[in-house]
């Protein structure tokens, strides 16, 4: 071998060895590539985990508090009803007085417009049960008795369009004492009371 041929032949064994140095090089750098790779692919597999058992959990947590609120509406919507039913059965029941007690009842309304009197309408059961023209008849004897007009008020014979209660009418005025009106103006205290007996713990 001369000295051209030794000279190739040492040139292809320091490329043959610094291939081998780039192989070994390359397959550790691919290593800790996959290495990372790996790494990195767990960290972003736990994190997505953790993200959908935060989201689970804060969907749930949603899920309950949205119930819980449902629960609470019907709960309130269920009370107001039989509120309701209690303040109607209440109208219901000063409609349903014996007779004698809805004329008394009837005449300590008008009483105090004995000055002014007024044409006084009453619902179809009062008219039929007389207890209406009982109704004006005692207004106008306590009236009298107490110094004033004894014809103060008349009896409108036309029925009203109301359970129980009363319509004076002096002129063109119109005072409304009709049990349903009643209940509406003051339902708030009503409510409250009913539901301080029906609801205590509530």
């Amino acid at each position: 071998m001369n000295g051209l041929d030794a000279l190739i032949q040492r040139i292809l064994e320091d490329a043959d060895a610094r291939v081998a140095e780039y192989r070994d090089a390359t397959r550790a750098a691919v290593a800790g590539i996959e290495a990372e790779a790996d790494e990195a692919a767990l960290a972003i597999r736990e994190d997505a985990a953790r993200s959908l058992e935060s989201e689970t959990r804060a969907l749930e947590r949603r899920s309950e508090s949205q119930a819980a609120l449902e629960r609470r509406k019907e709960w309130l919507g269920a009370r107001q009803a039989e509120i309701a039913k209690v303040l109607d059965a209440a109208v219901e029941a000063l409609c349903s007085l014996p007779e004698a007690q809805r004329t008394d009842l009837y005449a300590s309304l008008l009483e105090p417009e004995a000055a002014r009197g007024g044409a006084v309408r009453f619902s179809a059961r009062d008219l039929e049960a007389d207890v209406a023209a009982r109704s004006v008849a005692e207004a106008n004897r306590r009236s009298a008795a107490a110094g004033g007009r004894g014809d103060a008020f008349s009896l409108d014979p036309v029925p009203g369009a109301f359970r129980g209660g009363l319509l004076l009418r002096q002129g063109d005025v119109e005072d409304n004492r009709t049990f349903d009106l009643i209940v509406r103006q003051f339902r708030g205290d009503l409510e409250s009371l009913a539901a301080a007996h029906l609801f205590p713990d509530a």
